[in-house]
């Protein structure tokens, strides 16, 4: 299980994941980033450099955020597929 931590800042909606992103953990990741996403006024940022596995459901997830418009953090690499994480 992941863990999901936010900071609201004037500038930006930070979410910071830690651990293994899998898709069980989607539900509460969508609540954490509901609001940036339905307000749109303050960008929503990813932090996954603390992640440390994900499958496919989880890189997928996170690659809609992206298309939505959220920044990508992912210095591990959590997001490369066929890769060991």
């Amino acid at each position: 299980m992941a863990r999901i931590s936010v900071v609201r800042t004037v500038g930006t909606y930070r979410v910071t994941l830690a651990g293994r992103l899998m898709a069980a953990d989607l539900k509460r990741l969508e609540r954490a980033c509901r609001h940036a996403l339905e307000h749109k006024l303050v960008p929503l940022e990813l932090n996954l450099d603390h992640v440390s596995a994900t499958d496919a459901a989880a890189r997928f997830y996170v690659e809609q955020l992206r298309a939505r418009g959220a920044t990508i953090h992912d210095a591990t690499g959590a997001l490369r597929v066929g890769e060991p994480h």
